[in-house]
């Protein structure tokens, strides 16, 4: 993860902004052997249509947790 990144979690954490983290989700994929290439469109940044369904569902998740 960038330092960028880690730094703005750090800023949401300390005011209180929830984070929706997809590439902790995307890391984790990659460390369990799967191929991220085939969910991108494009095969270079856009994701397949099902990865959006998936990042629409973890962003309400994430709206909605206590």
């Amino acid at each position: 993860m960038s330092k960028n990144f880690e730094k703005a979690k750090e800023t949401c954490v300390k005011y209180n902004v929830k984070v929706c983290d997809l590439h902790s989700v995307w890391k984790r994929l990659v460390d369990v052997g799967v191929d991220t290439t085939e969910l991108l469109a494009n095969k270079l940044n856009h994701p397949i249509r099902e990865f959006h369904y998936y990042m629409a569902i973890k962003l309400l998740e994430i709206m909605y947790e206590d």
